[in-house]
């Protein structure tokens, strides 16, 4: 269990490391000008964080990581099917993302790289992977079959989710919408839509569309 002084000490120097990149637009240039800046032995540093990198990688993380915490003694939280619980989860993240918005619009907005591919974004994704993981699926979607179940596995299913996930947060970067309320409405239509659509009973009506207009445009 981390003790409370250390835990403090590691918000200091995240903290520390954002009104950095906020106030001049670049990390720290070393471990030893941002312990300076915030008048800590480097060796504190080094028992929190092996490098400015991984305070990066911790960032996100860290925003993610506070909204399911947020959650997970809610009793609504608790009592929701799986498919309400993504939905809590995207806008309590989105949420808390508010507080860093200016540290993330600079280290992410207008990036040539996909979120999930920029450097330092293995350990969000893994964390975002594993919570997506764990839901229970079929509770989720009643009619899904076991072999439909067996055919999409657990983490293509995962990978879907954390792709819609990845699609919102980059259209959250460029919303300008007060309260961010397009951001919220996306939200519910995307999760929902994909929802819907590893439903076999919706799908299947999906295909059944695709194939009459192909038949059409091929007459």
């Amino acid at each position: 269990m981390v003790k409370k002084s250390e835990q403090l000490l590691s918000d200091k120097i995240v903290e520390g490391f954002i009104d950095h990149v906020n106030e001049n637009g670049e990390n720290p240039k070393s471990v030893a000008h941002l312990c300076k800046s915030l008048k800590i032995q480097e060796s504190d540093f080094y028992e929190h964080f092996s490098d400015i990198d991984q305070i990066e990688s911790h960032i996100p993380k860290k925003i993610w990581e506070n909204a399911l915490y947020s959650l997970s003694e809610q009793e609504f939280y608790l009592n929701s099917s799986e498919q309400e619980k993504v939905l809590s989860v995207m806008y309590g993240f989105f949420e808390n993302a508010k507080s860093y918005r200016s540290y993330l619009l600079l280290k992410y907005k207008n990036q040539n790289n996909p979120i999930d591919k920029i450097k330092n974004m293995d350990r969000f994704r893994k964390s975002v992977m594993d919570y997506f993981q764990s839901l229970n699926l079929e509770s989720a979607l009643p009619n899904l079959g076991m072999p439909m179940m067996d055919k999409m596995g657990d983490k293509a299913v995962a990978i879907t989710l954390y792709s819609n996930f990845v699609f919102i947060f980059n259209f959250w970067l460029n919303d300008k919408s007060s309260q961010f309320e397009k951001t919220d409405a996306l939200i519910e239509k995307v999760f929902t839509l994909s929802f819907d659509l590893m439903d076999p009973t919706v799908l299947n009506k999906v295909l059944d569309l695709g194939k009459f207009l192909l038949g059409e445009i091929r007459k």
